[in-house]
C-alpha cells in the first residue's frame, strides 16, 4: 500500500495540512507526500482473511508520506509491548520506511506526541493515555528532529 500514490480525484487534506499546529512550521515538508496512507492503523480496522490482512474504515485516510501507515504502525508496536528498537526493526522490513530520511520520521514520531496529548486532554478515553505514552516512547527513542 506504501506505494500506491493518492488518487488525484479525492480530494482530502494531506496529513501536513491535518497535522498544522501540531509540528514546527519549518518542518512541514517532512510530513508532505502524494501516497494512500490510512492513518487509522489499529487492530480495530483490520480484518485477518485467507489472502492477508483488509484494512477497513477509510474515512481518515489523506495524502501524506509513502511510510505514514509503517510509521502510525510502531505506535501500535509499542502500545503492544515492544520496546521502541523492537518496533523500528519490524518497521524497518517496509522499503518505504526504511527510505525515509531520518529527520522526517523523528518529526513524525514528534508530532504523534503532540496529536495524541492533544487527543488525550480533549477528549480522555481509556485507550489515549497508553497510546500517547507509546509515541512518547518512541519519539524520546528518536532524539530531537533535526531540520
Amino acid at each position: 500500500m506504501s506505494s500506491t500514490p493518492w488518487p488525484e480525484d479525492v480530494r482530502k487534506k494531506p496529513l501536513h495540512v491535518r497535522w498544522a499546529g501540531f509540528y514546527p512550521d519549518d518542518c512541514a515538508h517532512h510530513l508532505e507526500g502524494s501516497a494512500l496512507a490510512h492513518t487509522d492503523v489499529s487492530a480495530l480496522n483490520m480484518l485477518a482473511t485467507d489472502d492477508g490482512i483488509r484494512l477497513l474504515d477509510w474515512a481518515l485516510a489523506c495524502p501524506a508520506p509513502e511510510w505514514t501507515d509503517t510509521a502510525l504502525a510502531i505506535v501500535r508496536l509499542i502500545h503492544a509491548g515492544h520496546s521502541p528498537e523492537q518496533a523500528e526493526e519490524i518497521a524497518h522490513r517496509v522499503p518505504a520506511y526504511r527510505a525515509a530520511p531520518r529527520a522526517a520520521v523523528t518529526t513524525f514520531a514528534e508530532t504523534m506526541c503532540a496529536v495524541w496529548a492533544h487527543r488525550t486532554a480533549a477528549d480522555p478515553l481509556p485507550h489515549r493515555a497508553p497510546l500517547l505514552a507509546a509515541a512518547q516512547a518512541w519519539a524520546a527513542h528518536r532524539g530531537p528532529a533535526a531540520a
